[in-house]
């Protein structure tokens, strides 16, 4: 696109952001629904604070993957599968709003938030982190009624992948009509996509980038589940995962601490240890995922020891 193009563009943005609405009708034509109305009543007040035409912006963004919907759907009867569909985007959409954040997207089977845009606050990762575990939570009561409705096994069940990161985004508005609405561009929301994938390999529900791990400790029982390369990246992550709100459960705590000393011993090439500690993790407090992982890598690793210059990080496949 030349510059003329690209001026006639952003003429064009600016005329629909400006023109011939009011910048209150502008602010709830793109935002209501998809944000808490006390947010949209601050932001209608302060409308300088929604630069709704994109700005970059330190957000965490949350994605959500619903793994077993389209197996439970194809159970119901049509009619049943749009009212369960109602329920589910309707309720999580308030969970997600009620803790401040802000809906950016959404299929039937996964969406996306952010916390700390358009509207920005203080302790927005923390804010993300308490609507995850409310996620979790509505997901389980939802599962189980529409397992009984579906005649479904347990393993047929809907669950969860979550993934937050924080970071700098590009955020703003979608103007065009049917699409308005609010949403998050750049490399946040793969990152966080990213991370909602690894659930999968893990067995975990909620999976957390570094920042988020470290602004959640006060609030939250967190714990760093492990560092990876994926193929094709260069890049390095750290993979934390979000336990449960704090005062945690002991037994939470005490699992999480078991882990993390199976994971250092993994770590200073202590596999006899590692493993040990990782299978026991399963034996005194119930399945987990990461250990059992953790576990089998342990094995592997006594079996074919690493190369000297091993840094512990798992190179994983693409997800």
């Amino acid at each position: 696109m030349g510059e003329s193009g690209v001026s006639g563009l952003m003429a064009s943005l600016k005329s629909r952001l400006g023109g011939g609405r009011s910048r209150e009708g502008e602010l709830r034509r793109v935002l209501e629904g998809r944000v808490a109305s006390e947010q949209l009543a601050e932001l209608s007040r302060h409308p300088e604070e929604a630069r709704l035409s994109g700005e970059r912006r330190t957000i965490t963004c949350m994605t959500v993957d619903l793994a077993g919907f389209a197996a439970l759907v194809e159970r119901l009867e049509p009619s049943g599968a749009f009212r369960f569909l109602d329920e589910l985007l309707g309720s999580l959409g308030e969970l997600i709003t009620s803790a401040g954040g802000t809906l950016a997207g959404a299929t039937p089977s996964s969406l996306m938030a952010c916390f700390g845009a358009p509207l920005a606050f203080a302790g927005a990762a923390e804010r993300a982190c308490q609507a995850a575990l409310a996620v979790e939570g509505e997901l389980d009561r939802l599962s189980q009624l529409a397992q009984v409705a579906a005649e479904l096994p347990a393993a047929g069940s809907l669950s969860a992948g979550l993934g937050l990161a924080t970071g700098e985004a590009m955020v703003g508005a979608i103007t065009a009509e049917p699409f308005a609405g609010f949403t998050v561009l750049g490399s946040l929301p793969a990152r966080a996509a990213l991370y909602r994938r690894l659930n999968g390999i893990y067995g975990t529900r909620v999976v957390l980038c570094e920042a988020t791990t470290n602004a959640a400790r006060e609030g939250f029982l967190t714990r760093e589940v492990d560092r990876v390369e994926v193929a094709g990246s260069p890049e390095v992550h750290f993979l934390g995962e979000l336990v449960a709100a704090e005062p945690a459960p002991p037994v939470e705590r005490q699992r999480v601490l078991r882990y993390e000393a199976g994971l250092a011993a993994y770590r200073r090439r202590e596999w006899v240890r590692a493993e040990r500690l990782f299978s026991s993790v399963a034996e005194d407090f119930g399945p987990d995922g990461p250990s059992r992982l953790f576990a089998e890598r342990s094995r592997q690793q006594r079996a074919q020891p690493p190369p000297a210059d091993w840094d512990g990080v798992a190179v994983l496949p693409a997800v």
